[in-house]
């Protein structure tokens, strides 16, 4: 599986045609496709998962629970994220990697990323790190959530 989520409506076409009818821009959907995306960020970014990643916050611990080991936080430094406005008939945020150097090792991220949170994952990192798969199956109703929310918020503003 590739090391992109994507975070997306797709229903978009009837928002759009509401926005429309309403003399708003579908770049008004920018709002929620931001924050639903900046959740799915926090969350791949997130490890060991001990906190709220799901408002949108990142959190990490330098060392993880009955461990000697020091993360170099390369692998959390490599995710980034940005609205996709190729093709406007739905909502979308990529998160992606780009190359983050881990300087113990000198290796790309990008390089072991399938080993922490893809589908090669290995024992050790399974009871701390999500799979992107498990992300994928995790982020929707969190994302739907925002969409919602903001799509309520537009209705009461007319």
């Amino acid at each position: 599986m590739s090391s992109i989520i994507y975070v997306k409506s797709s229903n978009i076409k009837q928002i759009a045609a509401k926005l429309d009818r309403l003399g708003k821009s579908i770049d008004r959907l920018d709002e929620p496709t931001r924050e639903g995306g900046k959740i799915g960020l926090a969350a791949v970014k997130s490890y060991p998962l001990i906190g709220a990643w799901y408002n949108g916050n990142t959190t990490s611990s330098p060392q993880r629970p009955g461990s000697k080991y020091k993360r170099t936080f390369a692998l959390q430094k490599s995710w980034n994220g940005r609205i996709n406005k190729k093709g406007r008939d739905f909502a979308e945020y990529l998160i992606y990697q780009k190359g983050s150097i881990n300087p113990k090792s000198g290796k790309d991220a990008r390089k072991y990323m399938p080993y922490v949170q893809g589908s090669e994952q290995t024992g050790t990192h399974q009871p701390w790190w999500n799979t992107l798969d498990q992300w994928r199956e995790a982020l929707p109703p969190h994302v739907e959530k925002v969409f919602r929310k903001w799509v309520n918020k537009v209705i009461r503003g007319f």
